[in-house]
């Protein structure tokens, strides 16, 4: 009998992704309530798409209506969904806004917050400085509405009086509260009012989301079954340990609330793992109607082995459990050992021949 998945969020973890793609497998054999309705998967590149559009085939026998959104588009989709009267052009567009802010820097070059651009664009190719200048101010704008929402709401209220602030409000004018930052608030009133929602939506891999989308996920998942796909390099809990640079910023480590034994933590993830630390961090927060782990130990096969592991191998090993070797001690490597190498290349081109001929 098919029925409808029950709204929640479940976090899956681990250390392999081959185990998280047969946890996506299991969750796609049992059907929606319609043949018709898409199974909604949120990656994060093509190259994801691709591989994981084989692991269900491989696994499923085939892999049919499922739609592989980013998750950019997928919540453009849900604000679609919810708010059909807004459908047209998109204002807030990159492409669109460049063109939207470009005659605006020679309208608004006369106040005197715009003296540092209007002395920019003084001078020769006027009009091609103003177009550059457009755009990048555009994608700044595009990563504010995403990362920094709470001060474009404030913008839009009339907070702020900096060149910025008096250029979004131009902006706005034409399309107020349509921009994604207005819509997730709208949205979540929407959602709480009975908006309509997918059945299911499975978010894979993604090593990190802006905490404006991690909230929504939130609210969303009071409606929807949501099954988030989570990438971690250790079964322990690893969201408070710092980097070297970090503790001698804080001058002690005390002051960041660590104890001596997560002061030993393994400097390597400390220290390369701030976005995915934060991530977890923001998902730890979150309310999960169940959690499912499945790690394996990168060592577990080669414990009773007397010849030396790769060195790959410990250096993930020493991840996994959370632990830095001796600062001193010395580790035997094979002289047949190739499991890590450090090339440097002087263009992507190299790079890729180097991959090939690996």
């Amino acid at each position: 009998m098919v029925s409808t998945p029950r709204p929640g969020l479940t976090l899956h973890t681990s250390n392999r992704l081959e185990a998280l793609a047969d946890q996506l497998a299991d969750i796609l054999a049992d059907p929606l309530s319609s043949p018709l309705l898409p199974e909604i998967v949120v990656v994060q590149s093509n190259g994801m798409r691709r591989w994981l559009e084989q692991q269900i085939a491989l696994r499923l026998g085939i892999c049919s209506n499922v739609e592989f959104p980013f998750p950019q588009k997928l919540f453009h989709n849900l604000f679609r969904q919810a708010f059909p009267q807004a459908e047209g052009t998109n204002l807030y567009d990159t492409e669109v806004m460049t063109w939207r802010i470009m005659p605006q820097l020679s309208r608004l070059a006369t106040l005197p917050e715009f003296g540092a651009v209007a002395n920019y664009l003084r001078g020769e190719l006027t009009d091609l400085r103003a177009y550059e200048l457009a755009r990048k101010i555009a994608h700044v704008f595009d990563e504010y509405l995403v990362f920094r929402p709470a001060m474009i709401l404030d913008w839009d209220a009339g907070g702020g009086n900096d060149w910025q602030a008096v250029l979004w409000r131009k902006l706005q004018q034409a399309a107020p509260r349509q921009h994604q930052a207005a819509l997730g608030l709208r949205l979540i009133e929407a959602l709480r009012q009975g908006a309509p929602v997918p059945e299911r939506v499975s978010i894979f891999g993604v090593s990190t989301l802006p905490p404006f989308y991690v909230s929504l996920i939130g609210e969303i998942s009071a409606r929807c079954c949501i099954h988030l796909f989570v990438m971690e390099p250790t079964p322990h809990w690893w969201g408070d340990i710092r980097s070297q640079r970090e503790k001698a910023r804080a001058r002690q480590p005390e002051l960041f609330g660590l104890t001596d034994d997560e002061t030993s933590d393994n400097e390597l993830l400390g220290a390369n793992g701030k976005i995915g630390r934060d991530f977890l961090n923001l998902i730890a927060d979150l309310e999960t109607v169940s959690q499912r782990e499945d790690f394996v130990s990168p060592t577990a096969k080669h414990r009773s082995s007397i010849t030396a592991r790769p060195i790959l191998l410990e250096i993930q090993g020493d991840i996994f459990e959370l632990k830095s070797g001796p600062p001193k001690a010395k580790r035997l490597v094979a002289s047949n050992d190739h499991s890590l190498q450090i090339h440097s290349c002087h263009s992507i081109v190299r790079e890729l021949e180097v991959l090939y001929d690996y």
